[in-house]
């Protein structure tokens, strides 16, 4: 288990700073849990701790988290910092709302760090594993990503409801441009190879913001134009030139004419 200090604790959880340690006490007894479970959910094997960057936005995941599951076993108290966990004449109970406030704050903030981590992880190795697919299975696989697609979040249980929309509209765009298309471009993005088109995923993304604030007229105009585009650049989109989403899109059904097999005469 990597070590987390009280110092890079209070840097992670502001909300947590104190002169004391009670706080940093308490909620440290969580540090094993939360990297066991971090590390099964997220990276998959130790191994990639090795990478600075990961080891700096692991710590602060498991920071986040572990304060987040300790808060109802804290007394928690208004201090002139913050928060504290001593009860004295000189401090006031914190009132149920700014707990809750704290925890729908800090909920945002861990799924934030979760989407960071992330991407620090994107790359050739872990990429290709199994927690990767977990991890970036629709292309709108973060908080970030999606408030930098102009979704605004006010709660963690908003969020929640938006990742089991998107899995939705994610299987009627596999319907548009196939699984194996989809799949390329998921692929592309784990392993951050750069080689996917950025305007197909752009468009992609758009169509998933559509569906999320149910602009469905723009969601109906956008997925015209992006079978336009497919059709008219088969030859630089073979994978999905060569699936049945491409026939899908182009069949026209029988045409009744008299050079057709099985022409019916209507006199």
């Amino acid at each position: 288990m990597i070590a987390i200090s009280k110092e890079e604790f209070e840097k992670y959880v502001l909300a947590a700073t104190s002169s004391r340690s009670e706080i940093y006490d308490e909620v440290s007894k969580m540090f094993a849990h939360e990297c066991d479970y971090h590390v099964s959910f997220c990276l998959g094997d130790e191994k990639y701790l090795d990478k600075e960057s990961v080891t700096e936005a692991f710590k602060r995941v498991v920071s986040i988290a572990a304060f987040l599951h300790s808060i109802p076993s804290l007394d928690l108290v208004i201090t002139p910092t913050g928060f504290g966990v001593v009860s004295t004449q000189e401090v006031a109970p914190a009132s149920r709302e700014r707990v809750n406030a704290l925890q729908e704050q800090l909920s945002l903030e861990y799924r934030r760090c979760i989407g960071k981590l992330i991407d620090c992880l994107r790359g050739p190795e872990w990429g290709k594993t199994p927690v990767a697919k977990l991890r970036i299975n629709t292309l709108l696989y973060s908080v970030n990503l999606c408030e930098e697609y102009g979704l605004k979040y006010k709660s963690d249980d908003e969020y929640h409801t938006s990742l089991v929309n998107a899995a939705a509209t994610d299987l009627e765009l596999r319907d548009i441009i196939s699984d194996e298309y989809m799949e390329e471009l998921l692929d592309d993005i784990r392993c951050s190879c750069g080689q996917a088109d950025v305007n197909i995923i752009y468009r992609l993304r758009m169509l998933l913001v559509f569906a999320q604030t149910n602009n469905m007229k723009a969601y109906s105009l956008a997925v015209r134009q992006l079978i336009n585009w497919l059709e008219n650049n088969l030859t630089k989109y073979t994978t999905y030139a060569a699936s049945t989403a491409h026939n899908n899109n182009t069949y026209v059904g029988f045409q009744n004419t008299k050079d057709s097999p099985a022409f019916v005469f209507v006199g």
